[in-house]
């Protein structure tokens, strides 16, 4: 039968039904034995009858008869994307045609149901079942008869298997719940996939979120709720790269991106590694051209990026200075032993293509990969898409760079800024030692596997120093100590104004500031621990140099100066810097007033 429908019946009312009609059971060998159950076993295989089954197939070639090769190529869609051809194509004993197929396990025969209810009716109980030959009529009155019982489905025959057919016309395509959008294996709930899909539409998260609220949108899927796309909202966020799970290769799902995520317990169990790169740029002109271009400046040491990595446990960077993003081997290597040396062990490296797809041969296995792989784990991330496999090292790029771009507005909206000589492409280029000060912020927070402790104590084991490690407020206006000799034009220790812009990497308790030469005026960098007078250069005042020097012209070699913090700058005539522990300027008690008919 072509059109079928379930029936509700009583035990009374199935007696009935098999009592009143004058039917013969179909003559064949395979089905005239009694059917206790849809599976009928025989000696040799297990016969199921299916009613998803478009064709009859088995892989027992001993039950056709009649058989031929078919004539051109036929593929049977299995589960799970399976294919499978069929090798033979004959008549059974029941003179149904039916498929030999090969990789069908030996012991295995599937009956169309379709097929043998073209000869009259298949009617399934809850235990049992029958095939009825029924002629023309006898379908009719069949009909007829079962037109009492109440309708629960109504089936409907495509492609030679039956479907549920729709309720009602007007049903929303989506408000199945049984029906699945994505037909590959994604590993999320129902819920989870219906929000999924829904965004694929087009419609946002929040957009989602406001119709279900307020409910000012009908046709909605009904188990989208409230709860569901908070819960949905918490594992995944509100802006899931879902266009991912719509790829037929689910190459995310491969890589185990929407399986839940590995619990991480221990120092070097996965770490993450990245390039990074500072949009610090300086307008210049094309000297043929005459036009302007824009080019990126470098650091003071010539660097052009850095390299970073995290412990996802801990949370601590490790970060260096390069020149080129080529040496990603060294990095690597860098990286690892650095942990090695630390007492830890690497378990897991990620990473994405711009690190370890870096090899001499495009053909040939990249020569980082190889390294890698002789020592721990691999994980490569997608491009384009770094919140899946590498985002720890991302938010950790996006917190250094967040820490340098507050560094530099700071000290560029520091009305002080014009006392110090130091210009704005100075500055810029100081990004290089602002990420090295960055790295030991953020290695002093708090861990988030640990919170009652740092980054730096659950790594090193150990309390960080902040006497060892000097944090001072970043661009603070200070005074370092020159000592004479070391390639200094002066043959006497002074003290030099500059700029604090980080603690030491090496030296415990040292500070690194950026000074000016004296007659070239580039920036020079210097480590050292004597310092004083740390301020944000509010003193810097040119009025008391003013009338140092106007008091110097009224009165020559006797005069009483007036003074303050910056006046250690003032030098004698021969150029020799002030020595502030023995030539220091006592301030004036009673400022002298100049004398202008001296001056005219």
């Amino acid at each position: 039968m072509y059109e079928n429908e379930f029936l509700e019946l009583t035990i009374d009312e199935e007696v009935a039904l098999l009592a009143s009609l004058d039917v013969v059971e179909v003559q064949s060998s395979s089905l005239s034995k009694s059917i206790d159950s849809v599976n009928e076993v025989c000696n040799t295989c297990t016969i199921k009858f299916d009613s998803a089954c478009s064709r009859c197939m088995s892989g027992i070639p001993e039950r056709l008869r009649d058989t031929s090769k078919p004539l051109s190529t036929i593929a049977v869609k299995g589960f799970n994307g399976t294919v499978s051809t069929v090798d033979t194509v004959g008549v059974n004993d029941d003179g149904k045609r039916e498929y030999y197929i090969q990789n069908m396990p030996a012991d295995l025969c599937l009956l169309s149901a379709n097929e043998y209810a073209k000869d009259g009716a298949a009617i399934l109980m809850e235990d049992d079942g029958v095939v009825l030959r029924l002629s023309s009529e006898e379908k009719e009155r069949f009909r007829e008869y079962i037109s009492q019982f109440q309708k629960i489905k109504e089936l409907v025959v495509r492609n030679r298997t039956y479907e549920v057919a729709n309720s009602s016309s007007d049903e929303v395509a989506m408000n199945n719940t049984a029906t699945r959008y994505f037909n590959s294996k994604v590993n999320v709930s129902n819920n989870e996939e219906r929000i999924m899909a829904t965004l694929l539409t087009g419609l946002s998260f929040r957009d989602i979120y406001h119709m279900i609220k307020y409910n000012c949108a009908k046709g909605l899927p009904r188990d989208i709720t409230i709860q569901s796309l908070n819960s949905f909202q918490h594992k995944y966020g509100s802006t899931p790269d879902v266009l991912q799970l719509a790829v037929p290769n689910l190459a995310g799902n491969t890589k185990g991106y929407m399986a839940p995520i590995e619990k991480v317990t221990e120092v070097g169990q996965r770490v993450e590694a990245d390039f990074m790169q500072f949009d610090f740029n300086d307008t210049t002109v094309d000297v043929k051209t005459q036009q302007k271009k824009t080019i990126k400046l470098t650091s003071h040491g010539g660097a052009t990026g850095a390299y970073l990595s995290v412990d996802v446990y801990s949370g601590l960077l490790h970060g260096r200075l390069i020149v080129s993003v080529s040496e990603s081997v060294q990095r690597v290597k860098e990286t690892i032993e650095t942990y090695q040396r630390d007492g830890h062990k690497v378990k897991l490296f990620a990473a994405d293509m711009g690190v370890l797809i870096q090899g001499k041969f495009s053909v040939a296995t990249p020569e980082v990969q190889e390294y890698v792989r002789k020592i721990c784990k691999i994980e490569c991330s997608e491009p384009y898409q770094h919140n899946y496999g590498t985002s720890h090292i991302e938010r950790s790029v996006r917190s250094v760079s967040e820490l340098v771009r507050f560094a530099i507005l700071y000290v560029l909206n520091n009305p002080n800024l014009k006392f110090m000589g130091f210009t704005k492409v100075q500055l810029l280029r100081l990004w290089g030692e602002l990420f090295v000060w960055a790295l030991t912020v953020i290695n002093l927070k708090p861990c988030a596997s640990c919170p009652s402790k740092t980054k730096y104590e659950v790594y090193y084991n150990k309390q960080p120093d902040l006497r060892e490690i000097r944090l001072l407020p970043i661009f603070a206006v200070l005074y370092v100590l020159r000592r004479k000799g070391n390639d200094l034009d002066s043959n006497r220790d002074f003290w030099q104004r500059g700029f604090y812009i980080g603690p030491s990497a090496v030296v415990p308790g040292a500070v690194r500031v950026a000074v000016l030469t004296k007659k070239t005026k580039l920036v020079q960098v210097i480590t050292s621990s004597e310092i004083k007078a740390v301020s944000d250069g509010g003193d810097l005042n040119s009025y008391s140099h003013i009338v140092t020097a106007v008091n110097k012209i009224i009165q020559e070699d006797n005069v009483t100066e007036t003074h303050d913090s910056s006046d250690v700058l003032v030098q004698e005539e021969d150029g020799a810097p002030l020595d502030d522990s023995v030539n220091r300027i006592e301030p004036s008690k009673s400022p002298l007033k100049p004398n202008i008919a001296a001056i005219s």
